[in-house]
């Protein structure tokens, strides 16, 4: 339960983000006399099976962005509590998206957000978000990303039936 798995997959994502940061604007995005930063567009999203363990994903990847001040958005959404305050959070968009399959499902039914841009799909617990039933969820999910993602597969446990559940999640959903 501890973080070892989430600064995994966290560091080289964070990284990727900074890679792809136009330098000029993090050189100059503490000075509020140069405008505001564009729309943020979702460049990694982490999908989790449970509330809980995207609370706790959602704050080891804070911290790691807290030195970045604002410049590295990190968002997380679940369900089980109100859409409202939510979509109110996503209006700036964000950078990293840390969700729960069915309420991502629910914001994306509401233009809260859109998927277009992302480069980097998580899936953590992948064999146990299978196992509590989200196999349909994923699949429109994975029909709204972008072909051109790299994908991850994350588990604790390592069931010998992940590889065949990675190839059902990823069959071309576009056939």
């Amino acid at each position: 339960t501890g973080s070892g798995k989430t600064l995994a997959f966290a560091l080289p994502l964070i990284n990727q983000w900074l890679r792809s940061q136009d330098k000029s604007q993090i050189a100059t995005s503490n000075d509020s006399s140069r405008g505001h930063r564009k729309r943020r567009e979702i460049q990694s999203l982490i999908l989790l099976p449970t509330r809980e363990l995207a609370i706790q994903v959602g704050q080891t990847c804070m911290s790691l962005t807290a030195p970045l001040g604002n410049l590295c958005q990190t968002t997380v959404v679940f369900g089980g509590v109100s859409i409202n305050p939510q979509m109110m959070g996503l209006r700036g968009g964000t950078d990293i998206l840390i969700a729960t399959p069915g309420r991502l499902i629910d914001l994306l039914e509401h233009n809260a957000l859109h998927l277009s841009q992302v480069k980097t799909l998580v899936l953590d617990e992948a064999d146990k978000m299978l196992e509590l039933g989200f196999q349909d969820e994923l699949h429109h999910i994975l029909g709204l990303l972008p072909r051109n993602r790299q994908n991850l597969f994350l588990s604790a446990t390592r069931p010998s039936h992940i590889e065949n559940l990675a190839r059902s999640l990823l069959r071309d959903p576009y056939e």
